[in-house]
């Protein structure tokens, strides 16, 4: 399902640090990436902890192997729109970089206990779900709203100029 549908994608992501509450909400309300503004998101907390990171420090032919605590929050992400990268982007800029990222979730279908590259074979009822889904548009309440144009203005967009004059050359 493509991101163009506004389907509900649902991730938890392992993130640097103990994002506050501001800062959810700044992610929540939507951020600019791309000089566009994203889709609302629900963003929630969902577990708090202390996690480990090794460092290999060679120096001179020797290794040295450096472990730091660091604190990291596991978030449950849901998007309803799906630009490349957004959710380790939009981390990042908001100062918390994405650690670990696990997609929970499209639409009705839940990923369940697999492995990566494993799959499995839909049962009827999810088959079901997903058309239902499908032959439904998704709400228009959790579409990004339209930009609307000026009172006036024609239906077509207007043509760029090109440089150098444009129009017809005489010759």
């Amino acid at each position: 399902m493509a991101g163009t549908y506004h389907y509900e994608k649902e991730y938890r992501a392992l993130v640097e640090g103990e994002p506050e509450e501001a800062v959810l909400n700044k992610w929540r309300q939507g951020v600019f990436l791309d000089g566009r503004r994203t889709a609302p998101a629900e963003v929630t907390v969902a577990r708090r902890e202390k996690g480990k990171t090794w460092l290999h420090v060679t120096w001179l032919h020797v290794t040295w192997l450096h472990v730091t605590w660091l604190h990291v929050t596991w978030l449950r992400v849901v998007l309803r729109e799906g630009r490349k990268r957004q959710i380790r982007r939009t981390a990042a800029m908001l100062g918390h970089p994405v650690h670990r990222l696990i997609r929970v979730r499209i639409g009705s279908l839940h990923l369940g206990d697999l492995k990566p590259g494993q799959w499995r074979t839909l049962s009827k009822a999810e088959v079901e779900a997903l058309r239902a889904t499908l032959a439904q548009p998704p709400s228009k309440a959790r579409r990004t709203p339209r930009k609307r144009r000026a009172p006036g203005t024609r239906g077509k967009p207007s043509r760029k100029r090109r440089k150098g004059g444009g129009g017809k050359r005489k010759y």
